[in-house]
């Protein structure tokens, strides 16, 4: 026994390569084989996986390079559906409403000209007084619009843990309400500096937008109105989700029209240049199970 114990020492892949040189094992030397395999594989897939998440990320980031002629997304799909079983610990509901919904974001964020075809992708909105055009482009943010519980913020937090591996596609998220705590906690101008530096690179992802109360620091200000004309002119990718209005469900003129309601006409304008605009359809997931699981 020592002279195994000074081949094999305290190395497990060291045992394992000792034990299968053997002819016959006892049945706790098989049993370690077995789990040290099971764990051996179980590691390679998770590279394997990692590999597929950084190689998709990083023709994300660079879609224009010769040796990247598309992104697949079918791909991107499948690392969705792993990942959101990571992040929110359960399964991706994958029923025709959800899949619907989902579709614009894979295809934008693919770079799949699919986008373009989505139904759920306005292009068209037309208000009381006038029509407005959005043309629908990669180069835009997202404002996702819809209901309670379908989606939004859920797809966002998922892809935004999946792509944290490439720094360069990246992007952050925050709250509106918590962008306003944010902001009020600054005690100092300096502090103050720090908040609009942090809030005015990269590209950000903004959930619940016009649900923030008015911000309160040594005066009043309407804080998203500043942050998202101060984006736009640093021409700045900025994504948008938020709810239908209240009282007004399913009215996406309604909702957009609210945007210019809480933050002036300016920035209900730049709407359209800034984002593509998308709603998500149907009623709240929230308490559904896989159609896999039982009721």
């Amino acid at each position: 026994m020592e002279n195994i114990k000074k081949i094999i020492g305290r190395d497990n892949s060291g045992r394992y390569r000792y034990l299968k040189g053997l002819a016959e094992l006892t049945d706790k030397q098989q049993q370690f084989v077995k789990e040290y395999e099971s764990k051996q594989n179980n590691h390679a897939k998770n590279q394997e996986y990692y590999k597929k998440v950084d190689e998709v990320a990083e023709q994300m980031r660079n879609p224009n390079k010769n040796k990247v002629q598309s992104v697949d997304a079918s791909t991107l799909y499948r690392l969705f559906i792993k990942q959101f079983l990571i992040i929110e610990k359960k399964s991706f509901i994958a029923d025709s409403q959800s899949i619907e919904n989902l579709k614009p974001v894979i295809y934008y964020f693919a770079r799949d000209n699919r986008f373009f075809e989505c139904k759920n992708v306005m292009t068209v909105l037309n208000f009381e007084d006038r029509k407005k055009e959005s043309t629908p482009s990669f180069d835009k943010g997202l404002l996702l619009i819809g209901n309670f519980g379908v989606g939004k913020t859920v797809f966002m937090r998922v892809l935004k843990s999946l792509f944290k591996v490439k720094s360069g596609f990246s992007f952050k998220s925050d709250n509106a309400n918590d962008i306003v705590e944010k902001f009020e906690s600054c005690e100092d101008a300096k502090q103050k500096k720090g908040f609009w530096s942090e809030m005015n690179r990269g590209i950000l992802y903004i959930d619940d937008a016009k649900t923030e109360r008015e911000a309160s620091n040594y005066g009043k200000s309407n804080l998203l109105k500043d942050l998202i004309e101060k984006r736009y002119n640093k021409d700045l990718k900025t994504h948008l989700s938020c709810n239908f209005k209240e009282g007004c469900p399913n009215d996406i003129e309604a909702a957009v029209h609210e945007f210019g309601e809480k933050y002036g006409s300016r920035v209900f304008d730049r709407l359209f240049e800034m984002f593509n605009i998308v709603v998500f359809q149907g009623s709240s997931f929230r308490g559904k199970k896989p159609q896999n699981e039982s009721a």
